[in-house]
């Protein structure tokens, strides 16, 4: 009978484990559209910053060209 309750214990435990490991993923799952905002964010500055650069070169270029 000590050992069933033992057993059953264990069984108790190993099930809130599994349950407490599946937690994070889905903390991952919901965080992810965090991630791909602040990376597209981030990508769209770049972009902005390489055309403010390219029109800056441009006029100068134009300018040389005179």
């Amino acid at each position: 009978m000590i050992n069933l309750a033992k057993v059953l214990d264990a069984v108790a435990q190993a099930d809130s484990a599994v349950a407490q490991m599946a937690q994070p993923e889905k903390v991952v799952g919901e965080n992810i559209f965090v991630v791909m905002a602040v990376t597209l964010l981030i990508w769209f500055g770049i972009l902005g910053y390489l055309f403010y650069v390219d029109m800056k070169l441009r006029k100068l270029n134009d300018r040389l060209a005179e």
